[in-house]
């Protein structure tokens, strides 16, 4: 605790020096401190408080100080997980489809006219990835991501869906933690072949890795992100229309 010092104020009169006192003891409030319940002040000092001196006076020779208390709660945290990012890779070229291949990521912009409706829209323009650990625990989380291997393209009037299969997504990406600022880079990276979840990053407990505080990846350059295609396996296709698949971003707490 802070220890705070008053200096009771002296006046002259008549040409004598007469030192003060507190004519009136300071009352505490309701939630009074440990210290005298008169005033609130701690026996836990240099002067003792009696009840005959509820308060401390200073001399010529002695100062006058006394404790109080600060206090604070916090409220609880949460991890969450902030913001996914959109992943357009742009027109393939049917070289690529047929032979296999990498296509790099181009922007973080999808269209409205998808097979998957609504949930295109569940990402952001902008390729961040954030996460959110505001809990004070220490004891980290991991972040994973799965993906339908097949992207199926919007059928129309005059046609229906076409799909290409075996697609998988491979994520390089770097980030960093407002707790540890820029000098730290963080690394999340992985590749994806299916519907089932795979580990791309690991905040780990009592390690600097992004455990507290906000971690925000930028999945937006050529090289944070790219779709691989197989190779012999998709033969038929359609030009100029978009194929989407679904992609999930798991965020765990660790135990």
């Amino acid at each position: 605790m802070k220890k705070t010092t008053w200096l009771l104020g002296a006046f002259f009169l008549g040409g004598t020096l007469l030192a003060t006192t507190l004519a009136t003891p300071v009352v505490a409030g309701t939630n009074a401190g440990p210290g005298n319940a008169n005033a609130n002040l701690s026996r836990n000092t240099d002067t003792i408080v009696s009840a005959d001196q509820p308060v401390f006076t200073a001399t010529d020779d002695q100062h006058a100080s006394a404790n109080s208390t600060a206090q604070f709660t916090v409220a609880a945290g949460q991890l969450t997980l902030v913001a996914v990012p959109d992943l357009n890779f742009g027109a393939a070229n049917p070289a690529t489809i047929v032979n296999g291949g990498p296509q790099k990521l181009e922007s973080n912009t999808v269209d409205k006219g998808s097979p998957n409706g609504q949930s295109a829209f569940d990402g952001n323009k902008d390729g961040k990835l954030i996460v959110s650990d505001m809990r004070g625990t220490g004891k980290g989380w991991s972040l994973s991501i799965s993906m339908n291997p097949d992207f199926t393209s919007e059928a129309s009037e005059a046609s229906e869906a076409s799909t290409l299969k075996g697609l998988s997504l491979t994520l390089d990406a770097k980030g960093s933690n407002s707790f540890l600022g820029s000098d730290k880079t963080l690394n999340l990276n992985g590749t994806v072949t299916s519907a089932t979840p795979t580990s791309v990053f690991l905040a780990k407990k009592d390690e600097d890795s992004g455990v507290v505080g906000y971690t925000t990846f930028n999945l937006n350059t050529p090289e944070s992100a790219s779709l691989n295609f197989p190779k012999a396996t998709n033969s038929i296709f359609k030009a100029d229309v978009h194929y989407q698949s679904d992609v999930t971003w798991t965020l765990v707490a660790a135990q």
